[in-house]
């Protein structure tokens, strides 16, 4: 018996609102019950209205003279207040004229652009593209600036191999096909180099020596300003002895 009148008056607070468990439950809203005065005082009549659920056409019925009754009321509070305030301001505007000055409306604070604050609504768009072009040219310049950063002050840069008078040159000559007199006097010149240990140091008179081509001719590096003259040899080469470390130039 016990058992079967706790189900039971289970079962009975389940119909009730879930938020003043007095009246019978009406509409159902994401999984909350609510009888109808507590459903259009919440969240949900306005946020999710869409997903509202009529249970118990029934007790809506029975719900909604009180609950348009409520909204009468409330609506006549409002509309009291107003006209009372109305009279107010009407009678401090006849016993002192000047007190209107005081009572003018004051320029709407705009909390997230502060920058609007006190200007004309039709002047607000310009305001609006002025803080844009303000915050484009701001990403500009931080772009500019990480870019300047990322580059090394200190890095070498890279230096033209040939002067621009032998540029010019290379450019306006024809292009020469393979096996061409370029081939053969480079060929002439592979066949010219010494070989290693085919020069003798003087110091220690050993023939443990090799060498680096330098410069020359052939390398394109026959200027005054480079090697002390205009006329340059094919190679000129700096010879190293193994032997005793001594190093000197020579020239083919």
């Amino acid at each position: 018996m016990s058992g079967g009148a706790k189900s039971s008056s289970g079962t009975a607070r389940e119909l009730l609102c879930s938020r003043c468990y007095k009246r019978e439950s009406c509409v159902q809203c994401c999984g909350t019950r609510y009888c109808l005065r507590h459903f259009h005082t919440s969240n949900h009549s306005s946020d999710h209205p869409q997903k509202a659920i009529v249970m118990n056409r029934r007790a809506l019925d029975d719900q909604l003279p009180a609950f348009r009754e409520m909204w009468r009321e409330a609506f006549q509070s409002v509309a009291n207040d107003v006209g009372r305030l109305s009279r107010d301001v009407s009678k401090r505007v006849e016993d002192d004229p000047l007190a209107s000055i005081g009572m003018a409306l004051k320029p709407v604070r705009n909390g997230k652009n502060p920058e609007r604050n006190g200007k004309n609504p039709e002047h607000r768009s310009l305001g609006s593209a002025s803080s844009a072009t303000k915050r484009r040219r701001k990403e500009e310049l931080e772009k500019e600036v990480a870019a300047a950063a990322a580059v090394d002050p200190f890095a070498r840069r890279r230096t033209r191999p040939k002067s621009y008078w032998a540029v010019g040159h290379e450019l306006d000559a024809p292009e020469e096909a393979e096996g061409s007199a370029a081939d053969e006097r480079a060929a002439a010149i592979a066949a010219a180099a010494p070989r290693a240990g085919e020069y003798q140091c003087e110091s220690c008179e050993s023939d443990n020596t090799s060498f680096d081509i330098i410069g020359g001719a052939a390398v394109g590096t026959r200027k005054a300003e480079t090697f002390g003259k205009k006329d340059a040899p094919e190679l000129i080469l700096r010879v190293l002895c193994h032997a005793c470390g001594n190093n000197w130039l020579e020239e083919r």
